[in-house]
């Protein structure tokens, strides 16, 4: 193991070094500055600080892949905890930057490590999860280069942050296991410090976890929960983009694991080494799937990451000073990586440097900034006639746009999972039809129809969706928000629905609805994946496939069809496509009815599934 980081390089001109140091510090900063309101993600991280100051219990109370302190790793405000945000900004982040300029040690050139130093600050700042993504495997590697993170108050420090950032989301929490297990299996460790190690994360994890307000028998909740989530997310959340990038990212990809390997087999083979590329390999396709699988908009981070990662494999692997083919690779890995990122533009990346730095010394400032936009917004979305009505008791909100709970300070009782675009296995939609059906369900529901990605409405969160059909009674509507009440007489739920149709059927073949009468129809399809289908999702993210509906008055709509939704039974006719078709439905008002439906894909999805589908068509019952 090499411990060349020496002490005497590092205290040539500290003096130098510190400002760089500190603005590599304010960089990184990520200081609340949004307001939650009808958005969809600031609506859900606000939820985060809402659970977290109520003590709701992870996983049982509310399902979502972030843990009790996912809040902290955003960037919405809430007045009860923006001073622990404050505080979580100034101590974590100064943590990352002593991580990043510890590795910077660990390059021979200078030029490198200025180069990887630069880079950072200028891709990484407002870049959340790649940058905790980034440190956390640099968490792994430094143990296995530095022999100064090997002393014993160093990795105590290590395994408690760790523990720390494993509680913000259930990625970290994977990655934090796995950088763990590599600085466990480090070799040059006395057994006191390997014990310390084996010890330390996992006692710091529940300690920190009950510390929090949650009991200790919800953790593997939490992780069995979170799989749930992570099972149908590479398909239900797959957003397809150019295939330009793709293949952009597969060629830095090529390039980072030949810059990687690109040196003698005496040197790949140490033990340290294997671990520290196994670990490298694991965080770059996790942050291949999480860039790739929604590619509109997340291509960023896994670009972003790229930027990166080469200098970790150099600072872990090293080698002789000079070595044309590795400099040509690792040149061509950082241009591919920025070119897919995209280059940040001057005046911005140097406006959010400047109001860091700004807000960092005065964060009552920005606090005060803060609550005036919140006061602003609470007054274009204030519901008085809702709130008077609802007054204290408690109310959800279907399908997101949480914050204008918030904004009127409502008494928020949230089904499990709380947004409905993410209840998209049949597992997670019980769990949300459950909760409504019992106790603890509230008394109003705020409906709001959203569907993400030009879904088919009815089919998000569908099972909770017809339970609130049987159970809920319009009452009123304000600003776009449907209020539901809570019905007095409780309906049924033993009789099954009678089945209308039960057919296999093949892509673009025409199913009529209309020959079945006029009551409600549920559908619900079954598709299987060939095993080409299989490795597409396992390695990048699901095709694409259609539902096209033709009404009676013969108008055509096309929604996106997720297979692992619909595999639950969703009211398909009468179409409700948006608030005014939900508050049709409730008041018994007319409404487009479906005469046909079929199931489209293209030619290249189509490899991805058996060539027939079995659909199910039922009678609904409201009653």
């Amino acid at each position: 193991m090499r411990d060349d980081c020496s002490e005497d390089e590092e205290g040539k001109s500290p003096w130098l070094r510190l400002p760089f140091f500190l603005l590599l510090w304010i960089g990184l900063l990520d200081l609340p500055h949004h307001i939650a309101s009808v958005g969809n993600d600031t609506s859900w991280q606000r939820c985060l600080g809402y659970f977290l100051t109520h003590r709701f219990q992870c996983g049982v109370d509310y399902i979502w892949t972030y843990g009790p302190l996912g809040y902290f790793v955003n960037m919405v405000y809430d007045a009860d905890l923006f001073w622990w945000k404050y505080a979580w900004e100034l101590g974590v982040k100064f943590a990352f930057t002593w991580i990043l300029w510890r590795w910077s040690r660990a390059l021979r050139a200078g030029w490198m490590r200025a180069m990887f130093l630069g880079l950072t600050l200028y891709c990484l700042a407002g870049s959340v999860d790649t940058l905790y993504l980034i440190c956390l495997v640099f968490m792994g590697l430094l143990p296995l280069r530095d022999a100064g993170c090997r002393a014993s108050s160093r990795l105590l420090a290590g395994t408690i942050l760790l523990a720390i950032l494993s509680l913000t989301k259930f990625t970290f929490l994977l990655v934090g296991v796995g950088a763990w297990s590599v600085v466990l299996c480090a070799p040059g460790l006395t057994w006191r410090r390997r014990l310390l190690v084996a010890m330390g994360y996992p006692l710091s994890l529940v300690l920190v976890w009950t510390l929090l307000g949650q009991s200790l028998a919800h953790l593997p909740r939490f992780v069995s929960s979170s799989l749930e989530v992570a099972r149908g997310y590479g398909e239900a959340m797959a957003k397809e983009g150019r295939i330009e990038p793709v293949y952009l990212g597969l060629a830095a990809g090529l390039c980072f694991l030949l810059f990687a390997t690109v040196r003698p087999f005496s040197v790949l083979r140490r033990r340290e080494n294997l671990l520290g590329i196994a670990l490298l390999c694991a965080g770059t396709f996790m942050v291949w799937k999480h860039g790739f699988i929604r590619q509109d908009s997340h291509t960023a981070y896994f670009f972003g990451f790229l930027v990166v990662v080469p200098f970790a494999a150099e600072g872990l692997l090293g080698g002789p000073k000079t070595r044309p083919i590795r400099v040509l690779l690792l040149a061509t890995t950082i241009v591919l990586g920025i070119v897919g990122r995209g280059i940040p533009l001057p005046i911005p990346w140097a406006s959010h440097l400047l109001t860091n730095g700004i807000f960092a010394l005065a964060p009552t400032r920005l606090a005060r900034l803060l609550a005036l936009e919140q006061k602003v917004l609470a007054d274009e979305w204030a519901l008085p006639k809702i709130c008077g009505i609802v007054g204290n008791r408690p109310v959800d909100l279907l399908t997101y746009s949480q914050g204008v709970l918030f904004l009127n300070h409502l008494n928020y009782h949230p089904r499990p999972i709380f947004q409905s675009y993410s209840a998209y296995t049949s597992d997670l939609m019980e769990v949300n039809a459950a909760y409504y059906r019992g106790d603890r369900a509230p008394d109003f529901v705020l409906c709001r129809l959203q569907p993400i990605d030009d879904r088919f409405p009815a089919m998000e969160d569908s099972a909770a969706l017809l339970e609130i059909f049987r159970r809920y009674r319009f009452v009123a509507q304000e600003k776009g928000l449907l209020l539901l009440e809570r019905r007095d007489d409780k309906p049924t739920n033993a009789a099954e629905s009678t089945v209308l149709l039960q057919k296999d059927i093949a892509f673009d073949e025409a199913i009529r609805l209309d020959e079945f009468g006029a009551s409600a129809k549920l559908l619900s399809i079954r598709a299987t994946d060939t095993f080409r289908g299989r490795l597409t999702k396992a390695l990048f993210r699901s095709p694409h496939l259609s539902l096209d509906v033709t009404t009676a008055n013969g108008e055509k709509h096309s929604f996106r069809l997720i297979p692992i939704m619909t595999e639950t039974s969703f009211l398909v006719d009468p179409l409700l496509r948006n608030h005014d078709d939900l508050e049709s439905y409730f008041l018994g008002g007319p409404l487009p009815r479906i005469r046909s439906l079929s199931i489209h894909a293209d030619p290249e999805a189509r490899n991805c599934f058996e060539n027939r589908l079995s659909i199910t068509v039922r009678e609904f019952q409201r009653e």
